[in-house]
């Protein structure tokens, strides 16, 4: 298994514009590896929930484990936090708080996904733009910028 570091953000996005993004936006594997892919939020402000969808190829990617970021917890708070992977080709993730005044600011990790290859090549996962946030008040933030990455098998 490969954990990779690097920048959260892609040059593209404004860190001041709420999204959500994939770290890192690359990675280059051998078939037999794993590759664990952070999904990352930014310019949040206030936010309580969430439901992020992200899809990928199932005849070229396999989602081994998911695990929870740190970002949610940055409250002081446990959220719920839940996956599914029971459509191929889609990973929904969700998290939650259950009470009044709990919500997150900024950027963190929401979750962090691991992922195989199934073959060799080039596979492209996004970020469905059906994922959203709810603040504290319940109400949807408009999110600006949905990532996608990329993993590259040899």
């Amino acid at each position: 298994m490969w954990f990779v570091s690097c920048e959260i953000l892609d040059p593209r996005f404004d860190e001041e514009s709420p999204g959500l993004v994939f770290s890192p936006k690359k990675t280059e594997l051998s078939l037999n590896d794993s590759a664990i892919i952070s999904l990352n939020a930014f310019g949040v402000d206030s936010i309580a929930s969430l439901q992020a969808t992200i899809i990928y190829d199932p005849s070229s990617l396999k989602v081994l484990n998911v695990n929870q970021g740190e970002f949610f917890f940055d409250s002081g708070a446990a959220p719920i936090f839940v996956f599914d992977n029971d459509i191929k080709g889609e990973l929904h993730i969700y998290v939650v708080f259950l009470g009044d005044k709990m919500s997150v600011e900024g950027l963190g990790v929401i979750a962090n996904i691991e992922f195989s290859p199934i073959k060799n090549g080039s596979h492209i996962f996004t970020i469905s733009e059906d994922s959203y946030m709810l603040d504290s008040f319940a109400e949807e933030v408009e999110l600006e910028s949905f990532g996608n990455g990329l993993i590259v098998v040899k």
